[in-house]
């Protein structure tokens, strides 16, 4: 039998206003009755409702997450960055993945409506961007710009791509391949693209040739293997800069190629995540502030919730990770 208030305060010999009272911590309740209250509750194993307390309340206190993976160690660590923090604040998070599918991303929008979240925290992979014109939604992007009025929180990407092209450049290499997603779209206004034009500028300025390899974020991994796997055997390469699954990937295509690593070929990643950098000790990248990503993240979606001024924040710092020159 379900139980309900009203059993709460026989039990406690309170009125079931009484019982409504401590739930909802209003009006003035002695700390006597309050504890008489909340020992019923124990003894019979009762539950409040908290999704029709809140919304009682005109608050539902949660906030849905739309990420395109829950594999990669970036945005893992990014989530879980997230629930921390907004548990804090006494909010609860609906996760959703998207697969990097646009309409499964589209579907978890309006399912996160329907469930009346007061935000939501969006890792954007989807170009029809008009989806994202809910005005009485809030809503933070981390790493795209979506539309004039979507604050944007990001790390100095452009900074991150200099550092990492110089970085191999004073290394010594001359041959330096590009792994990313390359679009000339304008409407794809992705922060991480900065990252390619600090590459096409610093090779631009050390007087050698971009070469790059097209590659969808999308992928699997085994796909990337292959496909740099591939560029390796066909084009004499002495530098890579990528994503850091692509940098992994490439580290092993380039073992299997009987290629040496760091003399004829060094690599340099970009994100840096905890779990990576565990496994991965020996690779040199440029680690994204992903604690500060998250922090920057629940304060502009909580100002936007309070109807507090906010604003983007697209340059948090970078720094550069120097492994063991990929070599174990």
């Amino acid at each position: 039998m379900k139980l309900s208030r009203d059993d709460v305060a026989k039990l406690a010999g309170v009125s079931p206003t009484t019982v409504s009272r401590v739930l909802n911590n209003r009006g003035y309740i002695s700390a006597t009755t309050r504890q008489r209250v909340q020992d019923a509750m124990e003894t019979l194993g009762y539950y409040p409702n908290e999704l029709a307390r809140s919304l009682s309340n005109n608050k539902s206190n949660l906030i849905g997450l739309i990420f395109p993976s829950l594999t990669n160690p970036f945005q893992m660590e990014l989530i879980s960055y997230l629930e921390r923090i907004l548990s804090r604040q006494g909010y609860k998070i609906l996760i959703c993945n998207s697969h990097h599918n646009q309409e499964e991303e589209k579907n978890f929008l309006s399912m996160l409506r329907r469930h009346q979240v007061e935000g939501v925290i969006v890792n954007s992979m989807n170009e029809n961007l008009a989806d994202y014109l809910i005005p009485d939604l809030n809503i933070v992007s981390i790493d795209r710009k979506i539309n004039e009025t979507i604050p944007v929180i990001s790390c100095d990407n452009y900074a991150g791509g200099y550092l990492a092209s110089q970085h191999l450049i004073n290394q010594g290499c001359k041959k330096i391949l590009y792994i990313g997603s390359i679009t000339n779209d304008k409407h794809v206004d992705m922060d991480a693209n900065k990252r390619y034009q600090a590459y096409k500028d610093s090779i631009k300025v050390a007087g050698l040739k971009p070469i790059t390899l097209d590659m969808d974020f999308s992928i699997s991994y085994q796909e990337k293997y292959q496909l740099i796997k591939q560029r390796l055997q066909s084009q004499s390469i002495d530098g890579v800069l990528a994503d850091d699954s692509s940098a992994i990937a490439t580290i092993n295509a380039a073992r299997d190629c009987k290629l040496s690593l760091p003399s004829q070929l060094k690599v340099v990643g970009f994100d840096g995540a905890e779990l990576t950098l565990q496994h991965m000790p020996f690779l040199t990248t440029i680690r994204q502030p992903i604690l500060q990503i998250a922090q920057n993240a629940v304060s502009i979606l909580l100002a936007m919730i309070n109807g507090e001024p906010y604003q983007s924040i697209t340059n948090l710092p970078i720094s550069l990770y120097q492994g063991y020159d990929n070599c174990i």
